[in-house]
């Protein structure tokens, strides 16, 4: 494993709400500081964060609002497994019901 995944989907679809309504980098460090769920939140950290959910256009030019937390989640998966066992992985499970893979039947 190369990467340790720190945000959840869930906590990715939050920081998407903030940087859509408009909030600064600044003011969300802030939030979280002030929160249980993740007081160790820099703007570093979060610059990083929302790195990973937009093209290389999109970050060269701050435009944060096109955030995607599933484009972050999906980066974190490639770092995690690298990309030829992660393109592996996609071609398998794309026809596959999702019902039976958590079950164990459909694999």
């Amino acid at each position: 494993m190369k990467n340790k995944i720190f945000w959840t989907l869930e906590q990715r679809e939050d920081l998407s709400f903030f940087l859509k309504e408009g909030y600064s980098v600044n003011q969300i460090a802030k939030i979280y500081k002030e929160t249980e769920v993740r007081k160790t939140v820099s703007v570093p950290f979060l610059l990083k964060e929302i790195k990973k959910g937009l093209t290389e256009d999109e970050y060269e030019n701050a435009r944060y609002v096109k955030y995607r937390p599933l484009r972050a989640l999906v980066h974190d998966y490639q770092n995690l497994f690298g990309e030829e066992t992660f393109s592996k992985l996609c071609v398998y499970l794309k026809d596959k019901n999702w019902k039976d893979i958590i079950s164990g039947e459909g694999i």
